[in-house]
């Protein structure tokens, strides 16, 4: 019913979760399905990383945001626990990606446990050690765009209605 997976690059974790991958009605008198993922404090989401797909046949496989699409699903996220709740189609193997920062350095300790109600409670756990050498971050480019996102550092959340003051070279500030 269910299996997670995960790839390490640096400070960068990548998961695949796969559910109900015989594509069975795990519960019959309701349509849908409720996943948890919940993630230790140390991780923080790439929320543009967040991808899900689903198999509409063998090997033919459609993203849930395509306009082609005939589901849909909704993602909530509780910033106390670092938990986020997808609400699936039942009756569909459904795979979910997405790419989390490991927020410390050094040999770290990670856990991110994905649940599946249904008729029973079905987690996988991944629980493990990390070594992530060094933080960084840049950008280049020449498009003069930059778009700025404010998050809070305990919660890993968006901060909404967030305002930033730019200053030029001369400490002049742009309005």
């Amino acid at each position: 019913l269910l299996h997670k997976h995960v790839n390490q690059d640096n400070e960068k974790l990548d998961f695949q979760v796969h559910i109900n991958r015989k594509a069975l009605d795990i519960i019959e008198s309701v349509d849908t399905l409720t996943v948890r993922d919940v993630m230790t404090p140390n991780l923080s989401i790439y929320w543009d990383s967040i991808k899900l797909k689903y198999e509409k046949s063998t090997d033919v496989w459609v993203d849930f945001d395509a306009p082609e699409s005939e589901y849909k699903y909704t993602l909530t996220y509780d910033p106390a626990t670092n938990t986020m709740t997808f609400v699936v189609p039942d009756s569909l193997h459904i795979i979910i990606d997405y790419t989390t920062l490991i927020t410390e350095n050094g040999l770290v300790s990670v856990e991110n446990s994905v649940e599946v109600g249904g008729k029973a409670q079905v987690a996988d756990v991944i629980s493990a050690h990390f070594n992530v050498k060094e933080h960084s971050g840049g950008a280049s480019g020449s498009n003069h765009e930059i778009t700025l996102l404010k998050q809070d550092g305990l919660a890993n959340a968006p901060l909404a209605n967030a305002t930033f003051l730019l200053y030029g070279p001369m400490g002049d500030p742009f309005a």
